[in-house]
């Protein structure tokens, strides 16, 4: 259903202050990407290391290992090392939102594979074999939207305290 990629050890001599933003492991904060202190390159990396709004990028090392966030931007952007992007294959069987959903509810599971001592690591293999359930695209739908119910009340919640 989806397809793990790497990101790209990209040189330093290649940081710009304008060009395509270049995604660390620092740039996923919140369940999202924040791009307000990301570095620039300019120069054409390979497709593979391309992000696109709606992908699902993951730490795959170093004490936030496991932390996920969605790329909401228009333009695209490149993946740095140690970020892994997950793709969704086909979207007529499996929605982004519940792909989302989903794979954040498997990140301890995912964490008892990391690997390192202080500085844990987990392979793209690793996040690659955990099998996603897979419900008919409405019922998918139906999840996403009660999941998304709960974390509202619990925001309430959090905010009144």
């Amino acid at each position: 259903m989806c397809k793990i990629e790497n990101g790209f050890a990209f040189s330093s001599n290649d940081y710009k202050s304008e060009g395509t933003p270049l995604i660390h492991i620092s740039n996923i904060v919140n369940n999202s990407i924040d791009l307000t202190d990301c570095v620039y390159i300019q120069n054409n990396a390979e497709y593979r290391f391309v992000v696109n709004k709606g992908d699902l990028l993951i730490a795959m090392s170093g004490a936030t290992t496991g932390k996920m966030g969605v790329y909401s931007f228009e333009r695209t952007a490149f993946l740095n090392q140690r970020v892994g992007n997950i793709k969704i294959l086909d979207g007529s069987l499996l929605s982004a939102d519940y792909r989302n959903v989903y794979m954040q509810s498997k990140v301890d599971d995912i964490l008892k594979f990391a690997y390192g001592g202080a500085q844990p690591n987990i392979s793209a293999s690793v996040i690659g074999d955990f099998d996603i359930l897979l419900p008919p695209l409405e019922e998918q739908k139906r999840i996403v939207c009660t999941v998304n119910k709960v974390f509202t009340k619990l925001d309430t919640i959090m905010e009144s305290l």
